[in-house]
């Protein structure tokens, strides 16, 4: 008794996968999904951005997402922006300041860094380019040693 060749076809009545055959209706459902995904969180009302003068939509971000909270350009968050207005409202930082800040953010590090007389960056990580490598508990610096940390 010889054996037959198994065939590459299902057994009559067992179930086929048909995803290859109506893959681009999957792709195109798909991408509708996302694309109404992302109307849904784009900025309802359009605003600017005091970082980088952008107007327009804002998008949502974080889990659970906040509406209108990233910039469409800059990617600047709620926090950044808030600061930055702070400091330009209040002359927080002048020209005669030097500054101290641990774990900078690009956006903030731009800006101040152009308005006052000395500023220097710290961190404890080893990923980041900063002119401290300390920890914010124990700098080992002198005290009184900057006006804004």
């Amino acid at each position: 008794m010889t054996k037959q060749p198994k065939s590459s076809m299902p057994a009559k009545g067992a179930p086929v996968d048909q995803t290859a055959r109506h893959q681009d209706k999957i792709d195109k459902w798909a991408q509708v999904q996302i694309n109404r995904f992302r109307k849904a969180v784009k900025g309802v009302h359009p605003r600017s951005c005091p970082i980088c003068g952008y107007y327009g939509s804002f998008v949502a971000f974080g889990q659970p997402p906040r509406y209108d909270a990233r910039c469409g350009s800059c990617g600047s968050l709620e926090r950044h922006r808030l600061f930055v207005l702070y400091c330009d409202r209040t002359g927080f930082f002048g020209p005669d300041h030097s500054v101290l800040h641990f774990a900078p953010e690009h956006l903030l590090s731009l800006r101040i860094k152009d308005v006052v007389a000395r500023y220097e960056t710290a961190d404890l990580s080893e990923s980041r380019n900063v002119t401290h490598r300390i920890n914010i508990e124990d700098t080992g610096l002198p005290d009184a040693g900057y006006d804004r940390i």
